[in-house]
């Protein structure tokens, strides 16, 4: 911990101290608030820092540490494999490195502050220590017969000070005014037990602990406070003491009176107790049994506010999750990870989502692991990343009891200095290609870098998507987000061979634009409360009428525990969990239409039970291979797929959705 940070944790302690002070500081035994100091003062003084579950810290602490975001473009950081050392930084020809640390104004500051105050304190010991040189043995009968029953204590006189004193450690001395009153006993018995208690207690060490304490930390006005009260308190529970082995507390008062003592310490000037104080306190000082009870309820109480204020917040042992995530690296094209020691089953899975021939398609890597489960504690992997953009890299899963969701994209290189754009557009280039002879005409403007500003044209006119078989090749799948005489234009073919584009037909055109909005008028969208749809629908990988299923419904990324409604009246026709999709629900609306929704994190709807549109029947979740919180939504109709985006586009949320993205 550095200098500051001691003083802001202890100038915390010395208010919680000072505060139980004032509160119930006559109720308590005055040696409670003395090792309330002593922790403020090691607290001070320490650099460790002692970690505890029950600190006040652990409120401000963070409970959760998540990776920030890489902005797109950001060329990704390379980590070495786990036990390589990285290079060290050469150092440039004709440069000599410069061994001398800067030292900072502040620190010139400190330093000064610190010398003089250590300065005073030596001075003022020395003189203090002179005065004690001079002075000459007691030759007092009754002094010399408490001698015989302390012999490891020297009592001296000294015509140099007002009040009695204590000094030495190792050899303790009482150091007495010359001009006491030699005749009465009873004070004498008071003056001399105040004092022993002083040796006995080790208040001279006390003392040079917090006059070290305020030399460092001279520039904290706690420690000054931290010194006034500290020292009060010191004689006070010499009061105690005495009272507690003498008795008779109002004869005590009138020694304290008569003598109007000076502190006793390194010098009476360190800091004076108020003698009101200390009268006020003795005579309200309660019999011996109720001060043990005190001590027993003080003793619980100086842990409780020592382990609260003194402690710093627990310190977090490196989960398996995080050493996991601190091994991931990449190389060139391949990926790394390793699995930490432990004796913890690992089920895991590695999947994400690129961008391949302007489509976006769902990848999975180390599947027969995943299968069989077989991963191996202290082994490393590796895979080879694809040469496409990534939107999602993730390892999910579980060992134990602790669930793994480590995101991989900071770790996979992107195109750098903007080149996200550059790499879809040149993916529609590559869709849009076979269309370009027959008179199709684009333009891809994307001014934000979010992979999105395409616009095709055909004759003059807007070109909403592309109608080639069974495939529907667009950037956005709405009406709102083109001109108002933009259409779609048709593949023709002739013997199998791409022959022309043409427009729909009026009807044509009609027919196609109302199927996609007239279920949207009454089917809503399935969660109001969502971020982004992450993946799109698409159903085939190449254009024209050939190639596999890699997408049959849309991937709406929500926070997990978000309701989710049913879209239609309609009756459950599953529900449960299913290795990929994880827990779902298939919903049948009638008339061969059917909706599915997947990677639920609860089911509310079980198989036979109708639901209303809009009804809760699960919530957003990450089961199944889920590469975070997320919907996945299906429509079928009559058995095939459909894009989810042609029913529910008028849904009011989805549309402000894809206006904002406009």
């Amino acid at each position: 911990m550095s200098i500051l940070e001691r003083g802001a944790a202890g100038a915390v302690l010395i208010f919680a101290a000072a505060l139980l002070r004032a509160a119930v500081g006559r109720r308590l035994p005055r040696r409670v608030f003395g090792l309330l100091w002593w922790a403020a003062s090691l607290r001070l003084l320490l650099p460790w820092e002692m970690h505890s579950r029950f600190s006040v810290y652990n409120l401000f602490a963070a409970a959760s540490q998540t990776a920030a975001p890489r902005p797109a473009g950001e060329a990704a950081a390379v980590h070495p494999l786990p036990g390589a050392i990285p290079p060290l930084p050469a150092v440039p020809q004709g440069i000599i490195p410069n061994p001398i640390p800067e030292v900072s104004a502040w620190t010139l500051i400190w330093l000064s502050g610190t010398l003089l105050l250590a300065g005073w304190f030596a001075v003022s010991c020395l003189r203090c220590r002179w005065k004690f040189r001079v002075s000459l043995p007691v030759d007092s009968g009754f002094v010399l017969q408490w001698l015989e029953r302390h012999p490891r204590i020297s009592v001296r006189v000294s015509d140099r000070i007002s009040g009695p004193l204590t000094y030495g450690i190792l050899r303790p001395a009482i150091l007495l005014p010359k001009a006491m009153d030699w005749e009465n006993e009873t004070a004498l018995t008071h003056i001399l037990t105040h004092e022993y208690v002083h040796i006995r207690y080790l208040d001279g060490l006390t003392k040079l602990v917090f006059a070290g304490t305020l030399c460092v930390h001279w520039w904290n006005p706690s420690v000054w406070l931290m010194a006034v009260l500290a020292n009060r308190d010191l004689e006070l529970a010499c009061d105690e003491a005495v009272v507690r082995r003498l008795g008779d507390p109002a004869a005590y008062a009138r020694t304290l009176l008569a003598m109007e003592e000076a502190r006793a310490g390194l010098c009476p000037q360190f800091a004076q107790s108020p003698i009101e104080e200390r009268i006020k306190v003795m005579m309200k000082f309660k019999s011996k049994r109720a001060s043990a009870l005190a001590a027993v309820c003080a003793l619980l109480l100086v842990a409780c506010v020592t382990t609260a204020f003194a402690t710093s917040a627990r310190e977090e042992t490196e989960s398996l999750a995080d050493q996991l995530a601190a091994s991931v690296s990449c190389q060139g094209d391949m990926l790394s990870f390793t699995l930490p020691e432990g004796e913890a089953e690992w089920e895991l899975w590695i999947s994400g989502r690129i961008q391949a021939d302007g489509m976006t398609m769902s990848v999975h890597y180390l599947e027969a692991e995943s299968a069989a489960q077989s991963w191996e504690p202290g082994k490393t992997y590796q895979f080879q990343l694809a040469e496409a953009v990534y939107d999602e890299l993730t390892i999910n899963g579980t060992h134990g009891r602790e669930n793994i969701d480590l995101d991989l994209l900071p770790h996979v290189p992107r195109p750098a200095d903007g080149n996200f754009s550059a790499v879809v557009e040149a993916s529609w280039a590559e869709t849009l290609a076979p269309y370009l002879p027959l008179g199709l005409e684009y333009t891809f403007d994307d001014p934000d870098g979010d992979g999105n500003g395409l616009r095709m044209t055909f004759r003059g006119r807007e070109v909403r998507g592309i109608v080639d078989g069974e495939t529907w090749i667009t950037e956005h799948t709405g009406n709102g987000l083109f001109d108002e005489d933009a259409g779609e234009v048709r593949a023709v073919y002739e013997n199998g061979v791409l022959t022309g584009l043409e427009f729909l037909s009026g009807e044509e055109q009609a027919a196609f634009t109302a199927q996609r909005e007239s279920a949207g008028e009454s089917m809503v969208w399935p969660v109001t409360d969502f971020r982004a749809i992450v993946a799109s629908f698409n159903p085939r990988a190449n254009p024209g009428g050939e190639g596999d299923l890699v997408h049959i419904g849309v991937d709406v990324a929500a926070p997990a525990g978000t309701d989710i409604f049913a879209v239609l009246d309609g009756i459950v026709t599953e529900s449960g969990f299913e290795a990929t999709l994880g827990n779902y629900v298939m919903l049948d609306h009638g008339n061969g239409l059917e909706t599915r929704y997947a990677h639920c994190q609860e089911l509310y709807v079980e198989a036979g039970n109708a639901v209303e549109q809009g009804q809760v029947i699960a919530k957003v979740g990450s089961t199944g291979r889920s590469t975070g919180p997320h919907l996945h939504f299906e429509v079928w109709q009559d058995g095939e797929p459909q894009d989810p985006l042609y029913y529910v586009y008028t849904s009011e949320s989805l549309k402000e959705f894809m206006k904002d993205r406009q």
